[in-house]
């Protein structure tokens, strides 16, 4: 249930900020927002929840705190509360709707983490990348808009070859859900060059989004024309959410021997 609590509490922040346009309120609701999530982050480990999400495909929002997740959640909840103190005294344009963005990429690089499921864990992806989208949009400096094009093709081929690989892995492996636990028995039993191609497609998925040769053209673009405080969050939080998505999300997963048949061939 904390890891639950962790998730929500900074989304109920965002509909107060919305609904109390004041400036100095904002700043108020979002460093208690963050502040409380730093408190729940540490006594996350052991934490564990597991309730349907999307049954039609046996998608389960499944979050266990345990482990590296646990202790990457309780990094997010640190550089996020300085970073939301400091953004509230920074930030004079738009203030609640920078720290809303703040606190919607804390609630999905949480979700990266925590999550147990991976269409969940996907959907988590997704949300981590509107707010670093809407601050170039917004406080981005001149000439945005062709940093925005070309962020947004990489970012969106990125995610859709991650989606196909992922929607992939449960009929080809004849996994019961989504569930990682349930993931990693049937993996292991698919063909060598089945979980090759898997891995193939999640890693080059998340080579575009950390970025890694030769798929990096976009991040100069991005990083010359988002605002400096934006930048402090990107690499703080995107570039160790890809890595660490990568490390705890794909590698358990492929590429495994295959498991003989007890029956033999």
């Amino acid at each position: 249930m904390i890891a639950l609590l962790m998730m929500v509490i900074p989304l109920i922040a965002i509909l107060v900020i919305a609904l109390i346009p004041n400036k100095q309120g904002d700043r108020i609701v979002a460093a208690l927002a963050a502040l409380l999530c730093l408190i729940l982050s540490l006594s996350v480990s052991g934490s564990s929840l597991s309730m349907p999400w999307l049954p039609g495909v046996n998608s389960y929002i499944a979050l266990d705190g345990s482990g590296a997740g646990g202790l990457l959640s309780l990094l997010v909840s640190i550089i996020m509360f300085t970073l939301i103190i400091h953004a509230g005294n920074q930030i004079n344009y738009r203030t609640g709707s920078f720290l809303s963005l703040l606190l919607l990429m804390q609630t999905g690089l949480y979700g990266i983490f925590l999550a147990k499921d991976l269409i969940f864990f996907y959907a988590c992806w997704e949300i981590t990348l509107i707010p670093s989208l809407a601050m170039l949009a917004i406080w981005g400096r001149e000439g945005r808009k062709e940093a925005m094009q070309r962020y947004l093709v990489y970012a969106m081929a990125g995610s859709l070859l991650m989606l196909v690989a992922i929607i992939a892995v449960k009929p080809i492996s004849g996994a019961l859900s989504y569930r990682f636990e349930d993931l990693l028995a049937a993996t292991v039993n698919l063909p060598l060059n089945t979980q090759i191609w898997l891995f193939i497609g999640l890693a080059i998925a998340f080579a575009v989004k950390v970025p890694l040769f030769p798929f990096h053209s976009w991040l100069v673009h991005f990083t010359n024309k988002i605002t400096p405080l934006a930048w402090l969050m990107w690499p703080a939080h995107f570039i160790k959410s890809v890595l660490g998505a990568f490390l705890l999300g794909v590698c358990p997963y492929f590429p495994k021997p295959p498991v003989p048949s007890p029956l033999g061939s």
